[in-house]
């Protein structure tokens, strides 16, 4: 495990700090970036970054697992540390010669939101190595977060990346709305979420599944019908721990 901190961001040595997880071939089965979920309010580094970065690891992906800013810290800070962890893990495979270079980002939940944010914005945004490309080849989204219109937003996420004083703000609640955006050069997306899902309505899903199909994007969509929300790995239940060999065979087809 190499802990790489990122320059030039505010906050440095506390957050954003990303910690790198390579495979025992890391130069071959391509890169994962793990943005974990927290309803920007907290960051679940452990369930939903570190222990899935080892399952990864075990299939011979190499992972890196960001542990970004959330509250009371803008949206726009919180995104700069998602752009900048792309532009540096780039960065890293390309100075040391990786012969896969390929890199997905996989978010949970509001980190799900994150990685379609980093995704449709990080043009906007100043980073480094002004030469790398901010997109990511792939994205793996679980129980994600995807809307902040009505009436399927998840309120808590809206919150805290909008701040309070912007909940009435419809430009704003547009933009950051990942399932009015999706553009025709969008990467292939692998989706999973419960229908059961009490947190986070799975309408999200359904809304950039169904965006993704106008737009003729790739995807790959897993419901299960019972369940809840925030389960990780689910390692406990034999039924909906299946989405990961499921991402993984799917992650082979885009790498």
């Amino acid at each position: 495990m190499i802990e790489i901190i990122q320059p030039n961001v505010p906050g440095k040595g506390v957050k954003p700090f990303l910690t790198f997880f390579p495979a025992d071939r890391p130069d071959t089965g391509g890169t994962v970036l793990i943005f974990p979920g927290g309803g920007y309010d907290h960051v679940s580094v452990q369930k939903e970054g570190c222990s899935i970065a080892e399952a990864l690891n075990r299939n011979g992906f190499n992972a890196f697992v960001l542990d970004y800013r959330v509250k009371p810290f803008s949206g726009k800070a919180i995104l700069t540390d998602a752009v900048q962890a792309v532009n540096t893990v780039k960065k890293y495979l390309m100075e040391n010669r990786f012969e896969n270079r390929k890199l997905a980002l996989m978010g949970f939940s509001a980190g799900g939101h994150l990685a379609l944010m980093e995704t449709q914005h990080w043009a906007e945004f100043h980073t480094e190595n002004e030469d790398i490309s901010g997109r990511p080849d792939a994205l793996i989204l679980c129980y994600p977060v995807v809307t902040f219109m009505e009436p399927y937003a998840h309120q808590g996420s809206r919150a805290n990346f909008l701040g309070e004083e912007n909940l009435s703000d419809d430009a704003l609640i547009g933009k950051y709305s990942a399932e009015r955006h999706i553009s025709p050069d969008f990467p292939p997306v692998f989706l999973w979420h419960c229908e059961g899902d009490g947190s986070v309505p799975v309408e999200n899903t359904l809304m950039l599944r169904d965006a993704l199909i106008r737009a003729d994007i790739s995807n790959k969509v897993i419901l299960y019908k019972n369940g809840a929300h925030g389960l990780g790995l689910a390692p406990d239940d034999a039924v909906i721990s299946t989405w990961f060999a499921a991402c993984v065979e799917w992650l082979k087809t885009v790498f």
